[in-house]
């Protein structure tokens, strides 16, 4: 196999799904793409069906380019990491590994232009979010794994926090995922809670609620949101639930509040319904 072979495969690979994150070759498997984080098999012309051994070994050579310190990193890891471009189409972070005696690889596409955060639908807080001083930042972490006594360790972290943001990426329904996230900022009640720890009266989920105003939410509030405007599913809600009591009754009285809508509609009337109407369900 020659370079020109392997670009015109990854082209044909890359034209395949519209949500396609990497390219993965494994001996015995026929070409396979990650569509939206589903693994989906990939028919080009002429045909793959099964890598053989040879194939991937061929391949993996090209994306080394001759190298020889990946070469070595390979035999004596069992792994190799290396960038690799497809002209001005695309371009991969690679990682080769020795899988059953085998070369494997796996290819993931890198964006060419850095999303927004209004393009990625990120919440608005988030714009707001940027850095504590970046030396103090790092010298207060590596403070982290000094020798000192819990105590001290928790307060270099309260003094720290910013905020902290999690994600989940739930399945949407018609297809790709869904971004959950969970937002959390620094008031007087988190570095309380650092310090001492959460308890029955004091837990970092109920801080989060309580300041819902301020752009904070739990992952059961930000699942509600999505159920609501119909991007996941009651399923999809349930099992990426935190607290399922909360999320369950949340959803009930969203259908609730979506049958008095209907039933109003039918009778050509309309009931303006307050935008806190659900406020109390994702409490």
């Amino acid at each position: 196999m020659r370079a020109p072979d392997l670009d015109r495969i990854l082209f044909s690979m890359l034209k395949t799904y519209d949500g396609i994150s990497d390219l993965n070759f494994t001996v015995g498997h026929p070409l396979q793409v990650e569509d939206f984080g589903e693994l989906k098999p990939v028919f080009v012309d002429p045909p793959i069906e099964r890598l053989t051994p040879y194939q991937t070994e061929q391949i993996s050579l090209l994306l080394m380019q001759g190298d020889r310190r990946l070469m070595r990193d390979y035999l004596a890891e069992g792994s190799c990491d290396v960038s690799y471009s497809l002209s001005d189409e695309a371009r991969f972070r690679v990682n080769i590994f020795r899988q059953q005696g085998n070369f494997s690889i796996v290819m993931r596409r890198l964006q060419a232009d850095v999303p927004s955060v209004a393009s990625l639908e990120l919440p608005s807080i988030l714009k707001e979010i940027a850095t504590v001083d970046a030396g103090q930042s790092i010298n207060r972490i590596l403070g982290l794994f000094s020798l000192g006594e819990e105590k001290q360790l928790r307060l270099r972290l309260a003094d720290t926090l910013r905020f902290v943001v999690s994600q989940r990426l739930a399945p949407k329904v018609g297809g790709g995922r869904q971004l959950l996230t969970e937002i959390m900022g620094n008031t007087l009640r988190t570095r309380e809670t650092i310090l001492l720890g959460e308890s029955k009266a004091r837990t970092f989920y109920e801080i989060i609620e309580a300041n819902s105003t301020f752009g904070w939410c739990t992952f059961d509030q930000s699942i509600l949101n999505a159920y609501e405007a119909g991007t996941i599913s009651e399923e999809t809600a349930n099992i990426f639930a935190s607290r399922k009591g909360r999320v369950t009754r949340g959803i009930d009285l969203i259908q609730k509040m979506r049958g008095i809508e209907i039933d109003l509609d039918d009778t050509g009337l309309r009931l303006d319904l307050p935008t806190n109407a659900f406020s109390e369900a994702r409490k």
